[in-house]
């Protein structure tokens, strides 16, 4: 008697739902018809690109130059890529320097010469590639300073040229009216 009833209140659920889906309208092939309304928006550009003391060359942390010795608390770029037979290639495709060209908005790198995670060189060399293509950069160096272990000084130095930087580069954004009106 207890399944019965349940098989009817289940049989009753789903006649509901039936009768709701058939009063939607078809979405035919457009996503919104049918939905509630969405406001029409642009696609978003990126402005400009605010990089502190960020990895640029993955490959290099991984078997260049700027190795580390295996295990030493066994190196993030191990961690990431293990030993996987296309790493060398994954690392190439995580590097921002890969994706250097004419046409990338403005980037400022703030890195502390004496990082002990992500070489300053790094930042150094991402510099050199966006000056090379003709991208607007800008590096703050902050001597002494480690990755990201900056002294209240350094940070509101480093805040400072972020924003003195942005007002330089980044167009204001257009007001929009209130009132509805163009």
């Amino acid at each position: 008697m207890i399944r019965n009833r349940w098989k009817k209140r289940q049989a009753a659920k789903a006649a509901v739902y039936k009768k709701k889906a058939a009063q939607r309208p078809s979405r035919g092939s457009d996503p919104t018809q049918g939905s509630e309304p969405t406001i029409p928006m642009a696609d978003p550009k990126v402005a400009a690109i605010v990089d502190f003391y960020g990895i640029t060359d993955v490959a290099d942390l991984l078997d260049g130059p700027n190795k580390k010795a295996f295990p030493e608390n066994w190196h993030y770029t191990v961690q990431w890529l293990g030993n996987q037979p296309n790493r060398e290639a994954v690392a190439k495709a995580a590097s921002p320097l890969t994706y250097v060209r004419a046409g990338l908005p403005p980037v400022i790198s703030i890195h502390g010469d004496a990082d002990p995670l992500v070489p300053y060189q790094h930042s150094v060399r991402l510099q050199d590639a966006l000056q090379k293509a003709g991208v607007v950069d800008e590096l703050v160096t902050i001597p002494g300073g480690g990755h990201g272990n900056f002294s209240v000084d350094q940070w509101q130095r480093a805040y400072a040229a972020v924003e003195k930087f942005l007002a330089a580069n980044v167009p204001a954004p257009k007001a929009s009216s209130s009132s509805g009106k163009p």
